[in-house]
């Protein structure tokens, strides 16, 4: 007699099982998924890793082992074929082919043998219809704001995804996306761009950049209306990390865990000396001076003078990188350095005198007029902050700069004097339009310590409006000023898409496509920030660390403060100083006469630029001596 049998299922390859029957069925046997052990065990063996760290157990279990202790009837299903189907369709640890072979097997048995519509083929979609063109714009504009690479669209499992969800559209090939989509969407951008720049103040910024393939870039942004748009100051963390900020940063963290540092050297030297090897070899060698250089006192007192010397630099690399910095933050900046260097007793005297003659050289180079006319118009410090015994920073003085900087910036315009005078007495007496409560100075202290607030750009934007006038005019040059921000984080922003975009793997890529994309993307960020889609970049916090004085740096022996090695912040400030020197007067004249041979040949009026009768140095610019009496009352 001949016996029939039936082939195993194919279900069976993804189960396990022992033998053993499930509950009181004595047909049907116990059956565990493959996955769901996969998963349980790498569960359990992570659970035993760290009891392992934790000395509790010798070693992990094998895997094997972890299965068994799985494999109890609790966790069992029926070895029926179809509950091995309806458990692999809705399985999440097996593969996507399998649930879907599992999916059509379990739709051609329901119904007792009648023919049901698979599901794991060709799904009816229930998107209703659209265009290739749609299609196409929108898997350009995905592909540019996710990051992927043109080839990514062509992948086989992209491929077979889309053609699952939505087989009557044709996917594009690489070149179609990034050529005729993508240049319509960047003559689109640019069209977006302008209706809404138009006619406002920007701030153009210029900076160059090498690309992977070392193609020298040079980058153009604008910035318009970033603080009205936003409201707060969004900062970013910059491309490249600044050098000073980097160097405290190591020598705070180190400084904070001192303590731990050296108690672990005295409990476990000995130890720690035996794993390096013997005492002949270089690890035993390397670690013994790792431990002197623990020991020493000096080392600590070192790394404590290299923290407040670099403190005042790493917050001033924190102030003057916000994306939103606006010229009177820079000079208030620049001159509390100055202050910090020159009258901080902690830090050694060789590194106060590089400091300071560093910010006088770069102060010597900058167009002083703009800085100095817009920490002026800050209704917060109008002419506080300015030296009184320096003729040109009194009222008049500042006037002066002013007039110089209305002809500067609306060559067109006739200046009112009498009026634009008269606003000026207006201003710096606090009357009238220009009182703390119209100024609405209050409000924009305020705003300072909290986001989302009023900003000094639309204070005077409120002033600016209105026939010509005095005061009129006074209001838009303070408008012109305050909305500056000499900053180059969108341009290092800009950087920073273009060498996520053109990377090692995608260094193919021409320039021209890469500022194509990285243009798209910067659109399609934008707009969905103004939608809501997305948050905007969380401020990043700046170092909140109170005055550092003496006290507060805890040198273990005053009697050796005054020799601590500090040669290598030396050297590296002197080398700045070096590199700030001015060009030789012969290289100068060239330079000028190159320049003037230009303009002579363009079109273009020359640009005026307005130098001071005599120097003003960051010496004379603020009153430090009324800043020494409150700090000593205080």
């Amino acid at each position: 007699m001949k016996h029939s049998f039936r082939a195993r299922n194919w279900a069976w390859e993804y189960f396990e099982r022992n033998g053993t029957k499930y509950l009181t069925n004595k047909t049907h046997c116990n059956a565990w998924c493959k996955g769901c052990l996969r998963s349980q065990s790498a569960a359990l063996k992570e659970e035993d890793e760290q009891l392992v760290i934790s000395c509790q157990i010798e070693k992990s279990r094998p895997e094997s082992e972890l299965f068994k202790q799985f494999m109890i009837p609790k966790h069992a299903i029926c070895g029926k074929i179809r509950n091995l189907h309806l458990h692999l369709a809705e399985c999440p640890h097996v593969e996507r082919q399998v649930r879907n072979r599992a999916a059509s097997d379990q739709g051609t048995r329901t119904g007792h043998g009648k023919s049901t519509e698979s599901t794991a083929g060709q799904p009816t979609s229930q998107m209703t219809t659209v265009s290739q063109e749609w299609f196409e714009t929108e898997l350009c504009r995905t592909a540019a704001s996710a990051g992927w690479s043109w080839n990514s669209t062509s992948d086989p499992e992209f491929v077979s995804m889309m053609k699952m969800l939505r087989p009557d559209l044709e996917i594009p090939e690489r070149r179609v996306l990034s050529g005729r989509v993508l240049d319509a969407e960047i003559t689109r951008a640019v069209s977006d761009m302008k209706d809404r720049v138009g006619k406002k103040l920007v701030t153009g910024m210029c900076d160059g950049w090498k690309s992977i393939t070392r193609t020298s870039v040079a980058a153009f942004v604008i910035t318009v209306d970033y603080q009205e748009e936003y409201g707060t100051t969004l900062a970013m963390i910059v491309a490249v990390i600044t050098c000073w900020t980097a160097h405290y940063c190591a020598a705070t963290r180190l400084l904070e865990i001192s303590k731990a540092i050296k108690v672990c050297v005295v409990r476990y030297e000995l130890d720690m000396l035996d794993s390096a090897g013997p005492r002949s070899s270089n690890g035993y060698k390397a670690g013994r001076e790792v431990f002197d250089i623990i020991k020493d006192a000096a080392f600590w007192n070192s790394l404590s003078v290299l923290k407040v010397s670099l403190e005042p630099l790493a917050i001033a690399a924190n102030i003057t990188q916000d994306a939103h910095t606006r010229l009177d933050d820079v000079l208030v900046t620049m001159c509390s350095l100055y202050y910090t260097y020159s009258s901080h007793p902690s830090i050694p005297e060789s590194v106060r005198l590089a400091a300071g003659g560093s910010l006088e050289k770069r102060w010597g180079k900058v167009d002083s007029d703009p800085f100095i006319g817009t920490t002026y118009l800050n209704p917060c410090y109008r002419h506080d902050l300015f030296n009184p015994n320096e003729p040109g920073l009194r009222t008049l003085g500042l006037y002066s700069i002013l007039k110089r900087l209305f002809i500067r910036f609306f060559p067109d315009e006739e200046l009112l004097n009498g009026e634009f005078l008269e606003a000026n007495q207006m201003y710096a007496e606090g009357r009238g339009c220009f009182s703390d409560e119209s100024m609405l100075v209050d409000e924009l202290k305020e705003s300072s310590r909290r986001p989302g607030g009023i900003t000094l750009l639309q204070v005077w934007s409120n002033h600016a409006t209105g026939p010509k006038s005095g005061v009129q005019q006074y209001a838009k040059l303070a408008h012109r000023l305050v909305s500056i921000t000499p900053t180059s984080v969108p341009c290092e922003r800009l950087f920073s898409n273009m060498g996520l975009t053109h990377t090692k793997l995608r260094n193919r890529l021409s320039t021209t496509g890469t500022r194509k994309i990285t243009q798209l993307k910067m659109d399609l960020r934008s707009r969905h920030i103004r939608d809501g889609l997305v948050a905007p970049r969380s401020p990043w916090r700046q170092v909140h660390t109170s005055r550092t004085t003496k006290s507060s740096v805890e040198l273990e022996d005053d009697a050796e403060s005054e020799e601590i090695d500090t040669s290598a912040v030396i050297d590296a400030m002197l080398e700045d100083l070096n590199a700030d020197e001015d060009i030789p007067a012969e290289l100068e004249c060239e330079a000028q006469a190159s320049a003037s041979d230009h303009y002579n040949s363009s079109h273009t009026p020359p640009r005026i630029i307005f130098r001071w009768t005599r120097e003003l140095t960051l010496a004379r610019i603020f009153d430090y001596c009324r800043r020494k009496k409150t700090t000593s009352l205080t």
